[in-house]
């Protein structure tokens, strides 16, 4: 029996095993370790609101954009997940008590009108309702950590109470980049919405 060969098979064995095990430890090592994600640079909202105008008349061509007054930026907040802030726009149209608002990010550097799929799955650009009167209610809300915006909506009759109120909830989908209606958080935050607005006297 030629021991030399078997000695050498037994040491080229050991030599892959060793291999195959480095490879593994590599990999697990290689997957548990955190990818680093850069942050967008903040965008300085105030000083863009021309460009967000612009943005707007070519994303609403059925408004009349600035008819009341000037674009402005309601508030910034991150809601896409992305680290850079969104801002949540004026539109400066409405109707006769409310405002009309919309969302904006920057994209590429240039500013584009944030798009929702509405609970009939209708696709079109985010279109909130924001304002009061003496029979009804119209809010906007947003909640960053869930990356959601909210459309609420209360009916009040004559002697300022609740006669009808809804929630709609719409929370971000970095896939097809769209804020889409959610029935489970439009019912579960439309409960507290409803119960809050109803304990409400005008």
């Amino acid at each position: 029996m030629d021991t030399s060969y078997s000695k050498r098979n037994i040491v080229i064995a050991l030599i892959l095993l060793v291999a195959v095990i480095v490879g593994i430890i590599l990999i697990i090592r290689y997957r548990s370790t955190p990818e680093t994600v850069t942050p967008l640079p903040e965008v300085d909202w105030d000083s863009k609101t021309t460009e967000v105008a612009t943005a707007l008349t070519a994303a609403f061509p059925d408004l009349t954009i600035a008819e009341r007054s000037e674009v402005s930026i309601a508030s910034k907040e991150e809601l896409t997940g992305d680290s850079q802030t969104e801002a949540l726009v004026f539109t400066g149209t409405g109707g006769a008590s409310t405002d009309i608002l919309t969302l904006v990010q920057i994209k590429d550097e240039v500013v584009r009108v944030l798009k929702w799929k509405k609970k009939d799955g209708t696709i079109a650009p985010v279109q909130l309702i924001e304002g009061a009167a003496a029979l009804y209610d119209d809010s906007v809300g947003t909640s960053p950590s869930e990356d959601a915006i909210y459309q609420g909506s209360v009916v009040r009759n004559g002697d300022g109470e609740v006669t009808g109120c809804t929630l709609d909830a719409y929370k971000w989908n970095s896939i097809t980049e769209l804020f889409e209606y959610d029935t489970a958080m439009s019912e579960s935050v439309g409960t507290d919405y409803c119960e809050a607005m109803s304990r409400l006297t005008i």
